[in-house]
């Protein structure tokens, strides 16, 4: 399984959101994808992305900087 670090600190929403959806079109080779961000707003916004898209989206951490991973299904 291939990996790609998304390194999202320091962008406000809906950035983090808008940089995902390209990553996910411009690296179709990637299944699973780690993110790390500083707004809060990625908690709620990635999360309900990714259940619209049939991705997993799993929150490593809750505290600034948020982790999360997300998986092709």
């Amino acid at each position: 399984m291939t990996e790609s670090y998304l390194d999202f600190k320091g962008l406000p929403c809906p950035l983090p959101l808008v940089k995902l959806k390209k990553a996910l079109v411009t690296q179709p080779e990637v299944a699973i994808f780690k993110v790390v961000a500083t707004d809060k707003g990625v908690l709620k916004d990635l999360p309900a992305f990714c259940k619209t898209q049939n991705l997993f989206c799993e929150i490593l951490a809750d505290k600034s900087p948020f982790e999360l991973t997300i998986h092709r299904t």
